[in-house]
């Protein structure tokens, strides 16, 4: 059995994952689902929201198991697994990256994402009057994160889509090769996407290679899409 923790994106939470942690639990793993500071029920003040929160987070939960975990993240959740990877590299077998924002040191989404020009997010975010969160337009949620969802999901993450606080988008991240890059990386591509799309994914993928790279046919949200292919994909990458 191994440790499997899948760490949720922007504007989702914990809940997003369900499915897919189902079924890697139904083939004999252990799988934790963090919730990040500010999602969910979690009440952190946004002031106090920072990529080292997200960090401090999901290094608790490896923590709190014995034994190297598998480590996966899913789209801003990318540079919070790099940041884990740094802080932590011995704790970690591999890194899975989940149409996940796979940087080099010293880049920032924000920056990065500046050329994604194929991004429907850039033009369906409204920032909040202090720019302290950013959303996404409610009637676009569909077309930049899930357009292969269905209804009932859609409307869950509508519902459930909270405001994504900024700071950890403007934070650019650290790593070394001599901590980060020891532990293996692969990366899983969604062919679909709208957020992260394959232009910018395969950018970052040819400036920081992957020993593997697998491929879903779906949108920015293939564990709601395809949550059973999302876990076989993710059992194969893993080596598991």
């Amino acid at each position: 059995m191994s440790t499997i923790i899948l760490v949720h994106g922007a504007w989702l939470g914990a809940w997003c994952w369900e499915r897919v942690a189902a079924a890697l639990k139904s083939s004999g793993h252990d799988v934790r689902t963090p919730e990040l500071p500010g999602r969910g029920q979690d009440k952190t003040p946004v002031g106090a929201i920072s990529l080292d929160s997200y960090v401090d987070t999901v290094a608790a939960e490896i923590g709190s198991v014995t034994g190297k975990v598998v480590l996966v993240g899913h789209s801003m959740a990318g540079i919070v697994i790099s940041q884990v990877a740094e802080r932590m590299p011995e704790r970690i077998s591999t890194l899975i990256y989940a149409s996940a924002y796979l940087l080099e040191d010293g880049h920032s989404i924000t920056k990065v994402s500046e050329t994604a020009v194929d991004s429907l997010v850039g033009p369906n975010m409204v920032p909040a009057a202090d720019w302290s969160t950013v959303s996404i337009k409610a009637e676009a949620l569909k077309d930049v994160f899930a357009a292969d969802a269905s209804k009932d999901d859609l409307k869950r993450l509508q519902s459930l889509a909270r405001p994504e606080p900024a700071a950890p988008f403007n934070t650019p991240i650290h790593v070394t090769a001599a901590r980060f890059g020891t532990v293996r990386r692969c990366y899983l591509k969604t062919a679909k996407d709208g957020a992260v799309t394959p232009l910018l994914q395969d950018a970052m993928l040819a400036k920081t290679p992957c020993a593997e790279v697998a491929t879903m046919n779906t949108s920015h949200t293939p564990f709601l899409a395809a949550p059973d292919e999302m876990s076989k994909a993710l059992l194969r990458l893993a080596n598991l």
